[in-house]
């Protein structure tokens, strides 16, 4: 939604609202677009109040008929998620503008391609791109590339400023001028840097002790809120308590960027009582880390894929659309009785084995020459070998190709037409 307010005395705040101004006459109808990220570009003459100003004296000099006005302040040119660009391109799209105004192309955006990208989206819809200094159109040979020339630009300009804006927070850092976004529990901010806060002493060193004792969190946690409920202007939660317990700010080293600060003034423990806890959150998380063995996979690797018949809990899900897979009854082709597959929700219905499942089953188990095999039963946990293996039939149509007709395999088998799947695994499984 549009707002027709804006205000036009530059002393007072610059108004963020976007508007439409109707002007009339027949000239072009425009999008004016006005970006700033940082406070900084605004010290550098970037700042709303002068982008506004230049594409005021472009509005003298074009007379436009119409202008809608688009501010999007505090908003990097990165990434154009979330960004009056969009409104911009659904103007566009329903045919209401011909022209984009910015004061420069690198406040459309910062990132070549999804600028290029933005810019020939625009093209297509008729839209051209102007500045005070030229404009741009994609019919123009010359205009596509000054303007892929100038992307390139802007997104290496803002890579050297986040690598310059980077390496200056870590010098103040190294120069002990505290810019990280949060100070640590137990501290404060003094002459831009910190110190420890008087009382805090007994709390932090209680901490790793106790810890030390308990190794478990939560227990560590209530016990610390019950005893310094005076002290904490709010009960600690487990991620304060772990910030606590792993910072190497307690032990008077802390980091920034890559930046590791030796400041003993800040310690609260020693190196051993650090290292100690360190060894014992280590501890507890490789023991809660879910194991890599699967029991389930583990044991068709000792008993063969038939064993699977036996856990009712089981379902197979149909891994495109996520229905309810069930056995719809048996086929035999070439020589092998396959089972139909039906999925309950999209309707779809196949056989496995497939003769292609069949073909990298056998690839995969006896070489691409189908003489020997790529590895014994057993060397690996998710091998399906025993299936193979226990299986004269399924080893046989995947060394030789079926060559025999349907008809003809049917009367060489004889009752293994009209055996039953669940049956054959049975077999396989004793």
């Amino acid at each position: 939604m549009l707002c027709c307010a804006f205000r036009e005395d530059r002393d007072e705040p610059f108004d963020t609202n976007d508007r439409v101004e109707e002007l009339g006459g027949s000239g072009a109808r425009v999008a004016a677009y006005l970006r700033v990220s940082t406070g900084r570009q605004a010290k550098e003459g970037s700042s709303l109040a002068a982008q506004r100003e230049q594409l005021d004296k472009l509005k003298d000099e074009l007379k436009p008929s119409r202008i809608y006005w688009f501010v999007d302040a505090g908003k990097s040119g990165v990434n154009f998620d979330g960004r009056k660009t969009n409104s911009i391109m659904q103007l566009a799209e329903e045919g209401k503008i011909e022209e984009l105004w910015v004061t420069q192309i690198d406040r459309i955006g910062r990132e070549c391609t999804e600028l290029l990208l933005f810019f020939l989206n625009l093209s297509k819809k008729g839209v051209v791109v102007r500045t005070p200094e030229r404009v741009y159109r994609t019919k123009e040979l010359s205009g596509v590339l000054i303007y892929v020339v100038e992307a390139s630009g802007a997104e290496e300009e803002n890579r050297r400023r986040a690598k310059s804006t980077m390496a200056s927070k870590a010098q103040r850092f190294r120069a002990k001028r505290w810019n990280k976004v949060a100070v640590p529990l137990g501290y404060q901010e003094k002459d831009n840097w910190l110190e420890r806060k008087p009382n805090w002493e007994p709390l932090i060193t209680e901490s790793y002790d106790l810890f030390s004792v308990v190794r478990d969190l939560e227990s560590t946690r209530r016990q610390l809120n019950r005893k310094y409920q005076q002290l904490l202007p709010q009960p600690l939660t487990r991620y304060q308590l772990k910030s606590i317990l792993s910072d190497p700010i307690y032990v008077g080293r802390p980091q920034h960027l890559g930046e590791i600060v030796h400041d003993p003034n800040l310690a609260y423990v020693n190196e051993r009582k650090f290292g100690e806890v360190q060894e014992a959150i280590k501890h507890i998380q490789d023991r809660r880390r879910p194991k890599k063995d699967d029991p389930v996979k583990e044991l068709v690797n000792r008993c063969g894929i038939s064993v699977l018949e036996f856990l009712d809990q089981l379902q197979y899900i149909h891994k495109n659309c996520g229905g309810i897979l069930i056995k719809n009854g048996t086929r035999l082709i070439g020589g092998l009785v396959r089972q139909n597959m039906l999925c309950k929700k999209c309707r779809n219905q196949w056989v496995v084995p497939s003769n292609t499942q069949l073909r990298r089953l056998k690839e995969f188990f006896f070489g691409e020459n189908g003489s020997d095999r790529c590895f014994k039963p057993g060397e690996t946990a998710l091998s399906i070998y025993p299936l193979v293996s226990q299986s004269s039939d399924l080893s046989q149509n995947l060394r030789e190709p079926d060559k025999l007709g349907r008809r003809e395999r049917r009367k060489e088998d004889g009752k293994g037409e009209n055996q039953s799947v669940r049956g054959r695994k049975l077999e396989e499984f004793e």
